[in-house]
C-alpha cells in the first residue's frame, strides 16, 4: 500500500499532548517516529516484527545495547502479539486511505466507462477535439505528418537535409495554391 498512501497523518496536538512521549528523551522520541514510519510501510501495515535484532536497526539505534536499554517506553506505543508489534492508530489510518483510495478508483473507473461508452454513440468525434472537416482532410492530414516523421537524430546532417526538404515541400503547396487562386 506505500505506493497509495507514502504518507500518514502526524498529529502534532498529539505528539506533545501525550505525556509519556513527553517524558521520553529525545532519543527515544526518535526511535518512535522512526518506528511508525517503518510499521507504516510493513506489510501488514501499522506493524512490526518482534524480533529484537531487526528491531533495534529499524529503530535507527547505534547498536542492540542502546536500543533495549531505552526502548521500553517505545515498544509500549505497540500491542505486541502473535509475533508482532501492532499500532492501533497507524492501523486505522492505513484502512482509512485504503478505503479512500478504492474508492477514488471505483469513481474513476466509473467516469471513464461512462465518458468512452457515449464515444460509441459518435464514431467519428475526435478526442478532445471539435470535428471541423470531412474525414479526407482528417486522413491526408495524418498522411502529411507521417511523411514528416523520420527517424534521423536532430542535429545531424540527414535531419537537417529532410528539414530543407519538408520546408521545400512546404513552399511547393504555397506556390500551387496560389497559382490556383490567380
Amino acid at each position: 500500500m506505500s505506493r497509495e498512501a507514502p504518507w500518514f497523518k502526524f498529529y502534532a496536538a498529539r505528539w506533545l499532548g501525550d505525556r509519556t512521549i513527553r517524558h521520553m528523551t529525545p532519543e527515544q522520541r526518535g526511535y518512535l517516529i522512526q518506528l511508525w514510519c517503518e510499521a507504516w510501510e510493513s506489510s501488514p501495515a501499522g506493524t512490526l516484527p518482534e524480533d529484537p535484532e531487526m528491531l533495534w536497526k529499524l529503530a535507527g539505534a547505534p547498536n542492540r545495547k542502546r536500543f533495549e536499554k531505552l526502548s521500553g517506553p517505545v515498544l509500549a506505543q505497540f500491542d505486541l502479539r502473535d509475533g508482532r508489534y501492532f499500532h492501533a492508530e497507524l492501523i486505522e489510518l492505513h484502512e482509512g486511505l485504503a478505503a479512500v483510495h478504492e474508492s477514488r478508483t471505483r469513481a474513476a473507473l466509473k467516469g471513464a466507462q461512462a465518458r468512452w461508452s457515449s464515444r460509441k454513440a459518435m464514431p467519428n468525434a475526435l478526442p478532445n477535439a471539435k470535428q471541423t472537416h470531412g474525414d479526407s482532410n482528417a486522413n491526408q492530414n495524418r498522411e502529411e505528418k507521417e511523411e514528416k516523421r523520420s527517424d534521423a537524430l536532430p542535429g545531424t546532417r540527414k535531419w537537417e537535409i529532410e528539414q530543407m526538404q519538408i520546408a521545400y515541400n512546404d513552399d511547393l503547396k504555397k506556390l500551387a495554391r496560389k497559382m490556383r487562386l490567380v
